[in-house]
C-alpha cells in the first residue's frame, strides 16, 4: 500500500511578519509599523519601499495583535443575537453586514448558541467574550436578553464601545 502524505506543522508556510518586511527593506520594525499605519516620521522613499516589500512578500495585518498593540480594533463591528432562523431577524443581521462589508469593515456574527441562549449567564459569558474581544461598535438584537446580559452591554459602552441595540432599548 503507498504511503498517504501527512500534513505536518513545519509543511504549513509561515506568515510574512513585519519582522520579514523589516528585513527585506533594512529598517526597524518600529519603522515597518509606523510605515504601515501612515505614522511616524520617515522619508517618503522609506515608507513606499516598506509598503510595496509588504506588499510583494505578501504580508496581511493580524487583527489580532493590532487589537493588542493599540487596545481595540481599527475596523470590527460585531453582530449579536440569541439564535438565528430564516426569517426577519437574520435577514436584518444580513442587511447589516452587507452594508458594512461594503464599507470596509470586518462584521463577525455572534450568538449565544441555541441550547443555551435563553440562559441568563450563557448570554452574559457570550456577550463577555465579544466585549474582551473590543470591536469598535457591537449591533445587538436585545429582544430576550436578561439584566445579567444587558450589564455586559453597559459595560462595553462604558470602556468606550459604541453600542446600536434594536428590538428593545438598553437602558
Amino acid at each position: 500500500m503507498p504511503e498517504q502524505d501527512t500534513f505536518s506543522p513545519s509543511m504549513a508556510r509561515d506568515a510574512i511578519t513585519m519582522q520579514d518586511v523589516a528585513r527585506e527593506v533594512g529598517v526597524s520594525k518600529m519603522t515597518v509599523s509606523y510605515a504601515l499605519n501612515g505614522t511616524g516620521r520617515m522619508s517618503e522613499k522609506t515608507r513606499q519601499a516598506v509598503l510595496e516589500a509588504a506588499q510583494r512578500l505578501g504580508f496581511e495585518r493580524n487583527p489580532h495583535a493590532q487589537r493588542l498593540s493599540n487596545g481595540r480594533s481599527n475596523n470590527t463591528v460585531g453582530l449579536f443575537s440569541l439564535w438565528f432562523d430564516f426569517g426577519v431577524g437574520t435577514q436584518k443581521m444580513q442587511l447589516i453586514q452587507n452594508t458594512l462589508n461594503e464599507r470596509g469593515f470586518d462584521v463577525p456574527i455572534y450568538g449565544a448558541g441555541l441550547r443555551d441562549c435563553r440562559e441568563a449567564n450563557a448570554q452574559a459569558a457570550a456577550l463577555s467574550v465579544i466585549r474582551r474581544q473590543k470591536p469598535d461598535a457591537l449591533v445587538c438584537s436585545t429582544a430576550g436578553l436578561h439584566e445579567k446580559a444587558l450589564e455586559e452591554l453597559r459595560r462595553y459602552q462604558n470602556e468606550g464601545g459604541v453600542l446600536v441595540c434594536y428590538d428593545h432599548p438598553v437602558d
